[in-house]
């Protein structure tokens, strides 16, 4: 009677080793086909929202921070000083309503205000109004 149990506790032993492999290789595989099918989701869904036009409206950053420069350099006669706070970029059914917010220490002249609204109006290629707020 002994030699059959230890016959058959050897071979429920060898079960149980050859098991936990086995669901460790089958999470493995559940997790990399989550992981490849999050990805693909993710990737489909930013392709289908963002597309090239909402792209190009987020480098309204850039292009203020840019403007700004040029005018603090005296960029076209300028002798502002100007500091880049934020922007704020809101959507309407593809217009974009885009607010830069701007701190100066000097007095801002209309015709470097032109230049700001213009330099990212004319840089930006999303239908866009562009907007000016000034904090002291």
């Amino acid at each position: 009677m002994k030699k059959i149990e230890n016959n058959i506790f050897t071979i429920n032993n060898g079960r149980k080793r050859g098991k936990k492999g086995q669901l460790s290789l089958e999470f493995s595989v559940m997790v990399l086909a989550i992981l490849v099918i999050s990805y693909a989701m993710t990737s489909h869904f930013m392709n289908d929202v963002l597309n090239q036009q909402v792209k190009n409206v987020g480098d309204v950053d850039i292009l203020a921070k840019s403007a700004v420069s040029f005018l603090n350099a005296g960029y076209n006669g300028s002798n502002a000083r100007v500091y880049f706070i934020r922007s704020e970029i809101i959507n309407r059914e593809g217009e974009y309503d885009i607010t830069i917010v701007l701190a100066n220490d000097t007095p801002i002249s209309d015709s470097d205000k032109k230049y700001l609204r213009d330099y990212i109006t004319d840089n930006l290629s999303a239908n866009a109004t562009v907007t000016l707020q000034f904090e002291n």
